[in-house]
């Protein structure tokens, strides 16, 4: 599972616009130990990980194994490349709860409150 976790570094740091030698500079580490670190290869320490994670602009959190599933798919979408127009409530928890307002975005006639009162 931890090897698993590493490997994940590789997208991030691609994510990122960043080669090995990149974020190796940023931990203080060389190239090598980048690239040993991202196929799980080595067993760094917490300190390390901490300073992956800040380079990266990440954080280093908990999840219930129960909601690792939809975890991973929010990381997949925000690493995928855009791709046509996105609701930012979609895909989340308020795509449950999102009451649609009628307004798709493009500009309309639809008056204000206060030019419907100028109109009058």
């Amino acid at each position: 599972m931890f090897a698993s976790f590493l490997k994940q570094v590789k997208p991030l740091r691609k994510a990122a616009s960043m080669s090995q030698r990149d974020l190796g500079e940023l931990i203080g580490l060389d190239q090598g130990y980048v690239s040993r670190l991202e196929r799980g290869a080595i067993n760094p320490e917490a300190a390390t990980l901490q300073a992956v994670a800040e380079a990266l602009q990440m954080q280093i959190v908990f999840v219930p194994n129960r909601a690792i599933s939809r975890v991973n798919s929010i990381i997949s979408e925000y690493l995928a490349p855009p791709s046509g127009p996105h609701k930012p409530y979609e895909g989340s928890v308020l795509e449950d709860v999102f009451i649609p307002d009628g307004y798709d975005g493009e500009d309309d006639e639809t008056p204000t409150r206060g030019a419907t009162a100028a109109k009058q």
